[in-house]
């Protein structure tokens, strides 16, 4: 929302305020614990850049957080994909303000 607006160019840069952020659905809670265990913990490419998030960590995350084994194809597969969204705003932000 509020980084749409912002690369659009819209007037109101302010970020948005907590009420206007959408809440959590409740299956998507357990990711949400894990990537913010792991979120920093990337595997970095030749020239040093995140590339993505260390698997690894993922599941440690999982163990650290009590994830049930039942449950750990689902929430990797969605940590994964919000990782890899978290870099790919990283790398926009990165060639906007080089």
């Amino acid at each position: 929302m509020y980084h749409d607006r912002k690369r659009n160019g819209k007037p109101n840069s302010e970020p948005p305020c907590s009420t206007c952020i959408p809440a959590t659905l409740p299956n998507n809670q357990p990711a949400i614990d894990v990537l913010n265990v792991c979120q920093y913990q990337f595997v970095n490419g030749m020239m040093g850049e995140p590339v993505d998030l260390d698997t690894g960590a993922i599941e440690r995350a999982m163990h650290l957080v009590g994830i049930p084994e039942a449950k750990w194809v689902e929430v990797f597969r969605k940590v994964q994909a919000a990782g890899r969204e978290m870099l790919r705003m990283m790398r926009e932000n990165i060639n906007e303000h080089p």
